[in-house]
């Protein structure tokens, strides 16, 4: 079901962006049969609940760009609260909000703190709720946690884990996203007239840096990545969207990928010896 909410969700998010139903469409399948959504969205995990309510966020604060309805950003920022009790990923969705509102109201820099103080208290209600019944019955704290529960990562070699990890979210997908990066860069006034627009894409995509701070190396942390890279993806898409057939067959290759990832790919690849060669 969250699956079906999660690329519901980014289909209309591209849609709004480029006014396009094809390019949202083909950018929704490629997102459905990524390996991160094909290996950990239909398990019982709670990542796919943090997804969803991240692309609903970001649609929410896309929709307050170009409307300016406060309404919008505060759903958002609802989207976000409930969002974080599932998984930490959907408080990423802060992330565009802030840097939306610091575009809007440059430079002034109360001016923006002002605007986001509502919307950053009704993120933080709903899981601080959480930690106060928690704390209140259990005498825990999330500070607890981080120090005696939360579990330790080492890595042989940190450049290995994550070529393996984007390796198996992107193969065949990286040529959509660099072509995506190159019409992003050429044709963007073309394809997405409004600045405040490219500026939001830009926001998704700086909101998914904070993933490189986490001490886990794995494909479902990293998936966090994969909605952003899709945006800017659809750039390549838009602009080639009457060769729609040929995304079809890199859609369909990226499925058989994912499905044969975990099987037969990451089991008989092992790519330390390329890397000791270089």
């Amino acid at each position: 079901m969250c699956s079906c909410i999660f690329c519901t969700v980014f289909y209309l998010l591209v849609r709004e962006i480029f006014e396009s139903e094809l390019t949202a469409f083909l950018a929704a399948l490629f997102i459905l049969t990524n390996y991160g959504t094909v290996s950990f969205a239909l398990d019982y995990g709670m990542d796919i609940g943090g997804w969803a309510f991240y692309a609903l966020s970001l649609l929410l604060t896309l929709k307050y760009s170009k409307s300016g309805k406060r309404s919008m950003l505060l759903y958002s920022a609802v989207a976000i609260g409930i969002g974080g009790l599932f998984k930490e990923y959907a408080l990423l969705g802060v992330v565009p909000i802030a840097v939306m509102l610091a575009y809007e109201n440059w430079p002034s820099v109360l001016a923006t703190i002002k605007m986001g103080l509502v919307p950053a208290g009704i993120v933080l209600l709903p899981i601080s709720i959480v930690y106060a019944i928690v704390f209140v019955k259990f005498n825990y704290t999330y500070v607890d946690w981080i120090t005696y529960g939360n579990a330790s990562y080492a890595y042989v070699s940190k450049t290995t884990e994550y070529i393996k990890s984007f390796g198996s979210l992107y193969n065949f997908l990286s040529f959509v996203v660099l072509a995506g990066v190159y019409c992003f860069v050429r044709y963007r006034n073309e394809l997405v007239s409004s600045p405040k627009i490219q500026f939001f894409v830009a926001s998704v995509a700086l909101s998914a840096l904070p993933v490189f701070i986490w001490p886990a190396i794995t494909q479902r942390i990293l998936f966090v990545t994969v909605p952003a890279a899709i945006l800017v993806a659809s750039f390549a898409i838009k602009k080639y969207e009457k060769y729609w057939i040929v995304f079809a067959v890199l859609i369909a290759i990226c499925l058989a990928t994912s499905l044969a990832m975990d099987s037969y790919i990451l089991p008989n690849v092992d790519i330390g010896p390329l890397l000791g060669a270089l």
